[in-house]
């Protein structure tokens, strides 16, 4: 068991998937919310949620703030794929 979760784990902070679905959370999000601050809210809290899950996860802290790291960078990138997709909902 201990192994699905770690290997549920490194497929969250592999930057490949991460690069893949964070447009299409985004997307999902600002349907869902239909605002700017409820789909940066939706984005923060998703990655806030899986790094806890691999800071409890991995017994290596240097991949887990490797993760943090990441996910913080494409927090700031995703604000303007934010504005992207609203330039062309609009």
């Amino acid at each position: 068991m201990k192994s699905a979760v770690k290997q549920t784990t490194k497929l969250f902070i592999n930057p490949a998937f991460l690069i893949f679905y964070t447009p299409l959370v985004l997307m999902f999000a600002f349907l869902l919310t239909r605002s700017i601050t409820g789909t940066l809210f939706l984005h923060f809290w998703l990655g806030i949620m899986t790094t806890s899950l691999a800071l409890l996860m991995e017994d290596d802290l240097r991949e887990s703030w490797g993760a943090l790291v990441l996910l913080h960078g494409l927090f700031f990138i995703s604000i303007f794929e934010v504005y992207l997709y609203i330039r062309i909902l609009i």
